[in-house]
């Protein structure tokens, strides 16, 4: 029971297919079922230390507070077996809140989609969580349970903020076992880059700068809204800062987008280049927060050579658009919403 746990924190995410489709911004919405939650986590910490604590101590029941009001381990209704549960309570609910637009990928059309349980346990088995668009940054619900939960561990794990090595050690260890390459068989530097945000966000409670604050009481108080746009950039975006498989695994992925390549290319050739130097820049600045038992960056999709010709015809200047009233030859294509 616990490995079935485990794993099932393991979720994986994609943001490629079906990455130009647009998809509605849910940050107004998600913002506010948080700073909801948030609420009453201020309530029960000023409750429990009568506003008379030292600053690391509320700041400690702060933290704890917060992680039990977001992350409770809930089921999501309508799905079935591993995929239903793993989830904090906050993902859940974007999991199922009406207004949260989403892709779902129940219909199992994502890149991992031809995994069996025996190729990748989660994968094969609960598939994937939806992806959601919070602040313009697509990510899936796992990342605000990377935030959320996982951020607290890295939390306790340091000493309550104050030994980053040893966050960033037992970080890495869930990577490469129980949340990663031993159960969906992936590395995922996204999951990390979420995780550390979070941790920065818990140990930086009540600091200037932080949204909490005490007042002249000693009582803590929310002094902003939330802003998920604060805290996740596209570094939260597993196509922008894709993870690492293992052998079967990538391989099982590469055939799948060459099976596919044809609508794969006409997708990658709009978006894949325009990131390119962004993924750069996100390696770089990430490689602060694992540890070097942390696998290689590399390419485990290959689409930039997969999609060689794609890629060299969108880059090539169209023709000035013919004067007006000449003949147009040819049917005139719908236009394709332009990536992030």
């Amino acid at each position: 029971m616990l490995f079935l746990v485990l794993a099932a924190h393991a979720y994986e995410t994609d943001q490629v297919t079906s990455r130009l489709v647009p998809l509605a911004d849910a940050a107004a919405v998600a913002d506010a079922e948080l700073d909801r939650l948030l609420a009453e986590a201020v309530r029960r910490t000023n409750e429990a230390t009568g506003c008379g604590k030292p600053v690391r101590a509320t700041r400690a029941r702060l933290a704890t507070e917060i992680n039990r009001a977001t992350s409770p381990a809930t089921v999501v209704a309508g799905r079935e077996g591993l995929a239903a549960i793993g989830h904090g309570l906050y993902a859940a609910w974007l999991e199922t809140a009406p207004e949260v637009a989403r892709r779902t990928f129940r219909d199992r059309d994502d890149i991992y989609g031809d995994l069996t349980p025996r190729d990748s346990f989660v994968l094969g088995w609960a598939g994937v969580c939806s992806t959601v668009n919070l602040g313009g940054v697509l990510l899936g619900t796992d990342k605000t349970d990377h935030f959320l939960d996982q951020g607290y561990d890295y939390f306790l794990r340091s000493r309550e903020g104050r030994n980053d090595a040893r966050a960033i050690r037992w970080g890495t260890r869930t990577e490469l076992s129980a949340y990663g390459l031993l159960t969906s068989n992936a590395f995922s530097w996204a999951d990390l880059y979420a995780n550390w945000q979070g941790y920065t966000f818990y140990k930086t409670l009540l600091e200037a700068g932080s949204a909490f604050q005490r007042d002249e009481e000693g009582c803590v108080a929310q002094t902003r809204p939330w802003r998920w746009a604060e805290w996740l950039d596209d570094a939260a975006d597993e196509a922008i800062n894709p993870p690492v498989y293992t052998p079967d695994v990538g391989h099982a992925v590469r055939l799948r987008f060459q099976e596919h390549r044809s609508a794969v290319c006409a997708e990658y050739a709009a978006w894949g280049p325009a990131v390119a130097a962004r993924r750069v820049e996100i390696a770089a600045r990430e490689r602060a927060h694992v540890t070097d038992q942390a696998p290689p960056r590399v390419d485990e999709w290959g689409l930039d050579e997969l999609c060689a010709p794609e890629i060299e015809a969108a880059r090539v200047p169209a023709r000035p658009a013919p004067a007006r009233g000449a003949p147009v030859r040819g049917a005139s294509a719908e236009g394709v919403p332009v990536p992030r």
